[in-house]
């Protein structure tokens, strides 16, 4: 949710990864370092340079090729990462193997980590959706 309330913001993090949730002692979830986040229409109108920055192990492809044009499904494919090493219970280091992931899951990844950033969700609201409907 703290990713849609960026993303209604305009905003892109580029750089989430696990060291950047925290959990508070009340159970809270706080996303941190917005160092390289930004709104992607200032790259439009020529504002940012481009610039090649984040996680490699959870930057999607076009973020890691064309870091000029990352999109709020950068994010996703990211958090899709993310769900896949929780649902693993172990680091993947950019690894994806889908193939014993339970198949109500397998689509919710398949479509989260997507290399064609046009298959992947559009909107981290129908992301959690997904995720929360299987749940």
């Amino acid at each position: 949710y703290a990713l849609a309330h960026l993303h209604g913001h305009g905003i892109v993090h580029q750089d989430l990864k696990p060291d950047n949730i925290l959990i508070t002692e009340s159970g809270e979830i706080k996303l941190i370092d917005f160092g390289i986040s930004r709104y992607p229409e200032e790259e439009e109108e020529g504002i940012l340079k481009t610039r090649k920055a984040g996680t490699p192990g959870y930057m999607s492809p076009e973020q890691k090729e064309h870091p000029e044009s990352v999109s709020y499904n950068a994010d996703i494919f990211s958090l899709g990462m993310i769900a896949y090493e929780l649902y693993l219970g172990k680091l993947c280091h950019g690894v994806i193997m889908l193939g014993s992931i339970p198949q109500p899951l397998r689509d919710v990844f398949t479509k989260a980590l997507a290399i064609d950033p046009e298959k992947r969700y559009a909107d981290i609201i129908d992301f959690i959706a997904d995720i929360s409907g299987y749940l």
